[in-house]
């Protein structure tokens, strides 16, 4: 179900990354979410921005009594990748959602695919939009060390980070740009393991996963399969 957006994000990542890298960093690297070598840093945009730890998503609905039974969740299926908690596998796990803002969704596309019949196609139609999966009832996630995803892009240069969203429906950290595990590739399946570590969220429930623009301008079809924690 697509949610529309209320809230406008605000803020730079790139405040927030500085403020990391002088707490955490030394001269010989750099925190996961700041961009990798060659892509361009967040920027201010009027009206809202990338986002931020401690944010709000862009959306009006409000969470279920905490007295909810925990989510559920799709056995793994298709690659040997799947193995742990699947929230997409051809379909959305029971009581996750389409939250998306400033995006274009489609839950069942059916080219390309990674594995099964369907994937979801994500086309970004304004700056700082993303693709954002989201359950009302906290999800446990402290059995898995990583975020799971197979994603394709439709050209060259698109950009993309990841977040996880709390149980108090925040942004845990701020997003960590997959370029640092390497480019999204055009034409084949790239598969991304993201540590739990970098996204803030180790041993912690959440209720979303946001894999948001990284450039500040619309984007054309990203393309995510097999959607997970492992």
């Amino acid at each position: 179900m697509r949610k529309a957006g209320v809230l406008l994000l605000s803020g730079l990542l790139i405040a927030g990354v500085a403020c990391s890298s002088s707490k955490n960093n030394n001269a010989s690297s750099r925190p996961g979410g700041t961009p990798a070598p060659g892509i361009a840093s967040f920027s201010p945009i009027a009206g809202g921005g990338p986002a931020q730890a401690g944010q709000a998503p862009p959306s009006t609905r409000a969470a279920q009594s905490a007295s909810a039974p925990p989510a559920e969740a799709s056995p793994g299926a298709g690659p040997v990748e799947s193995a742990g908690l699947t929230v997409y596998g051809d379909n959305l796990a029971a009581k996750w959602e389409d939250w998306s803002w400033s995006a274009t969704v489609d839950l069942a596309a059916t080219s390309p695919v990674y594995s099964g019949q369907r994937a979801i196609s994500a086309t970004i139609t304004q700056a700082w939009g993303a693709l954002y999966l989201h359950t009302d009832i906290a999800t446990d996630i402290s059995p898995y060390t990583y975020l799971r995803f197979a994603a394709q892009v439709s050209q060259p240069g698109q950009r993309y980070a990841v977040a996880l969203v709390d149980t108090n429906n925040k942004f845990i950290a701020n997003p960590y740009f997959l370029a640092n595990l390497g480019d999204i590739t055009v034409g084949s399946w790239k598969y991304y393991r993201v540590p739990l570590s970098e996204l803030g969220g180790t041993g912690k429930p959440i209720k979303g996963i946001v894999i948001q623009d990284g450039l500040g301008k619309p984007q054309p079809a990203l393309f995510v399969d097999d959607v997970g924690f492992q």
